[in-house]
């Protein structure tokens, strides 16, 4: 993504150069130069890591300080050159060339676009060739010393479209999930005529590349830190006291004295149902007083066996029990038979 300077830092590195600083080169997003990773400088060539936004349209910008000869810039993307760029001793020091998109008209362009890596299982169906298939992921910039040639006008000059490149996904790279995919045609006038240059060598002098990953690709390759896990939001809990202080009744609200009408008739409802409970109670429990008093039939607990109790075995509301006698001025019911 477009870089931004942390403040009371170092502005973050946005344009690649070799060691010399005699080629430059960067992406941009937005027209702003995006920051650049793990900078690496080999025989010939230096790397880079960007992150990838997909759904970006983005551009590539390139100039030189080469003083020895005039300077052929040719940029490729996942491995197709797509323009060249020529620029004499003359105007090498303060030019600098952007490239917006592929040329597929002397009117118009299509814009490079991040995009998710298009996959086929169809082998016949895939428009990547080996050679091409090692440098997806990646914006090169080749700069090359060069001679003019002379100028040409445009009907020398060919044209093709251009799309996303179609990969067999058995080939596919673990590491990589996005490569360049081309916009909607847009117009750009192209010059009537320009200088035209030609490679002296078949080798640039120096190759700038950039590599392209998401950002979640770039973490788990330990070239950007994972972004901080956003601080939480959700309210802390709630504590409930118990009691009740002057203030807060003062300042108690109308959805307050609510919940107090709520809860001072849902008190009075449960106390009717204790009532009702104890009635219940006490209705239950004179009928099992009765029928101690009374025979017939006893129910026992729920799964017992009713049974008949004879009425001899059963104390009958009314009836006189044993003998009577009289000691020391008082009645006494002798339940024991004689018989």
């Amino acid at each position: 993504m477009a870089a931004a300077a942390p403040a009371g830092g170092l502005p973050p590195l946005t344009v690649l150069s070799d060691p010399d600083s005699q080629s430059f080169g960067a992406v941009n997003i937005d027209s702003v130069p995006v920051e650049i990773y793990k900078v690496e400088h080999g025989e010939r060539k230096t790397t880079c890591w960007i992150e990838a936004v997909e759904g970006k349209e983005f551009q590539v910008s390139a100039r030189t300080s080469w003083k020895a000869t005039a300077v052929k810039s040719v940029l490729s993307v996942d491995g197709s050159t797509v323009r060249g760029y020529g620029l004499g001793r003359e105007e090498r020091a303060d030019k600098k060339v952007v490239c917006r998109g592929a040329r597929i008209s002397p009117t118009q362009i299509r814009p490079f676009v991040f995009a998710k890596m298009a996959l086929t299982d169809d082998a016949d169906a895939t428009t990547v060739s080996e050679d091409v298939l090692k440098h997806l992921g990646t914006v090169q910039l080749h700069f090359h010393r060069a001679e003019l040639k002379g100028h040409a006008g445009m009907s020398k000059t060919s044209y093709r479209d251009r799309s996303q490149a179609v990969v067999d996904e058995r080939s596919k790279k673990a590491a990589l999930a996005h490569t360049t995919a081309y916009g909607e045609a847009k117009s750009e006038l192209s010059s009537a005529k320009g200088p035209r240059f030609r490679s002296i060598d078949n080798k640039p002098y120096h190759t700038l590349e950039f590599k392209y990953r998401s950002r979640e690709l770039l973490e788990l390759e330990g070239i950007l830190e994972p972004a901080p896990a956003p601080a939480s939001t959700s309210p802390g809990p709630v504590i409930v006291s118990s009691f009740n202080t002057p203030a807060a009744h003062s300042s108690a609200s109308p959805s307050t004295s609510r919940k107090k009408r709520r809860a001072s008739s849902s008190s009075a409802s449960h106390e009717a149902e204790l009532q009702v409970l104890r009635a219940q109670v006490a209705r239950l429990e004179e009928e099992n007083s009765q029928l101690k008093d009374g025979g017939g039939r006893v129910k026992r607990e729920a799964g017992d066996v009713e049974e008949d109790v004879k009425p001899h075995d059963v104390a009958v509301k009314g009836a006189k029990i044993g003998k009577d006698r009289v000691e020391n001025g008082r009645t006494v019911i002798d339940l024991l038979d004689d018989d």
